[in-house]
């Protein structure tokens, strides 16, 4: 993923909205996770440590919020992908 100006998040194909859930934000499916879903929980959990308003994956719509909606947002699709039984 890169953070550009501590605003847009490419996410690449870890993140995506409106897909599996209906949610603003979700975490790809677990079956595209080519290495350790746990790392990549972890790798996400980082997220947490930055602001952004906006999340642009290369499948999915884009999604914008404000940061707190975004950080919200992320902790539940982060809760969610931690549940997953891989």
């Amino acid at each position: 993923m890169l953070l550009y100006r501590n605003e847009f998040l490419f996410t690449g194909d870890v993140l995506t909205s409106m897909r599996r859930f209906g949610d603003k934000l979700e975490v790809m499916d677990p079956a595209h996770c080519w290495w350790s879903w746990t790392e990549q929980t972890k790798s996400l959990e980082r997220l947490l440590g930055h602001e952004f308003q906006w999340t642009l994956p290369s499948h999915g719509r884009w999604y914008h919020s404000p940061a707190a909606d975004m950080r919200r947002a992320l902790t539940i699709a982060i809760a969610r992908a931690k549940a997953e039984v891989v």
